[in-house]
């Protein structure tokens, strides 16, 4: 069952990055990042979590509260590691665009 959570959640992600893709401009030295926070999540999470990127010179470009809970950010890229050890992040994702391949069968 958690695997299939986790690749649901996963395979959300790559949905919801192709659609809510927000262009921040030319930031040499920044890149867009998703933060998925650990359940149990309260608004405190969301506000501790925007707080912590502004600090680290990043910018909160949208709130993810469905399938997935937490945060698309830009962030500079030598302040991303310092997220993956926040004891509210579950998993920290580069945003990328993705690509399906389909087959017919």
């Amino acid at each position: 069952m958690y695997i299939k959570r986790r690749i649901f959640t996963l395979a959300f992600v790559v949905i919801l990055v192709l659609i809510a893709s927000v262009a921040t401009g030319d930031k040499s030295g920044f890149s867009e990042y998703i933060l998925v926070f650990k359940r149990p999540v309260s608004q405190k999470t969301y506000d501790d979590a925007k707080a912590d990127v502004i600090s680290a010179g990043g910018q909160v470009s949208y709130e993810y509260h469905s399938a997935l809970q937490g945060l698309a950010v830009s962030l500079p890229d030598n302040r991303v590691n310092t997220f993956k050890s926040k004891s509210y992040i579950d998993y920290v994702e580069k945003n990328q665009e993705a690509h399906t391949m389909s087959s017919t069968t």
